[in-house]
């Protein structure tokens, strides 16, 4: 083990949770007092803050003022254990003891995190079933893919049909576009939402599926609300169906609205 993993060790897990005083005190002890000044002088007030700041130890463009080398080299080399600490616990989060890793002093700051991972090693362990885990898997895996040849595991395939519908479609592309890799594309979610026979159908109520979905919540209660019928303005058309929908249809010997009753052969 070499001298900076060590040193990572002394590091307390809780770390990143610091903040304000509890964090100065933390590195008045662990670094020194002159540099905790510099900090606060700052306000740098926890590790997520100082990670981001370019030059903690600045110097004055006419060199009236300049930190001193000594605290300048203690600054920067707790920044440094700071960032192999976070890269250690990115490497290490959420990944079993059969994932494959390699020693940090090893890795480069602007490798892939998926060079990091076995990610064709599947773990048994429940947190692998987290969405977050599968989402993160499929990702990565997409990432030495082409465009062209992207794969999406089922759960990340029911999620984008979901999400879509909830966010609507602006929202899922700003995410998608961003996110390369990580979602379906419209056309691979439309197909998909035709496969389950996610087609809604004016009028047509789904009991079986109804049922199937309350056993398997164990629950025998449904909340339905009353609907008004609005006055239609224009007239709608579904082109699956062939017929215009938004008219209050007649109702069948079970009285329930007739599926499809709208339908014409003819603009005549």
């Amino acid at each position: 083990m070499s001298c900076e993993q060590n040193e990572i060790l002394t590091l307390p897990d809780d770390l990143w949770s610091y903040s304000d005083d509890v964090f100065y005190d933390f590195v008045k002890e662990y670094v020194g007092e002159i540099e905790t000044e510099i900090l606060k002088i700052q306000r740098i007030k926890n590790v997520q803050t100082l990670l981001q700041v370019p030059d903690v130890c600045f110097i004055a463009d006419d060199m009236t003022f300049m930190v001193r080398a000594g605290v300048r080299f203690n600054i920067q080399q707790f920044i440094n254990l700071l960032k192999l600490q976070f890269e250690s616990r990115l490497i290490n989060v959420n990944v079993g003891p059969s994932a494959t890793t390699t020693p940090i002093e090893n890795k480069k700051s602007d490798q892939c995190l998926c060079n990091l991972i076995n990610i064709d090693t599947e773990n048994n362990q429940q947190e692998s079933k987290l969405f977050i885990n599968i989402l993160l898997r499929n990702l990565l895996k997409n990432m030495k893919r082409s465009k062209n040849n992207f794969q999406f595991d089922p759960i990340v395939m029911k999620f984008s049909s979901v999400f879509r519908g909830l966010a609507g479609r602006n929202a899922y592309e700003f995410i998608r576009i961003n996110m390369l890799g990580s979602l379906p594309s419209d056309t691979t979610l439309k197909n998909y939402d035709e496969n389950i026979n996610f087609q809604l159908k004016e009028c047509e109520f789904r009991f079986g599926q109804m049922k199937d979905y309350l056993g398997s919540i164990k629950s025998q209660y449904v909340f339905s609300s009353e609907d008004a019928t609005g006055v239609i303005s224009c007239v709608s058309y579904d082109c699956n169906t062939d017929c215009f929908t938004g008219f209050t249809t007649l109702l069948n010997n079970n009285d329930l609205p007739v599926i499809n009753h709208f339908k014409t052969n003819s603009y005549n």
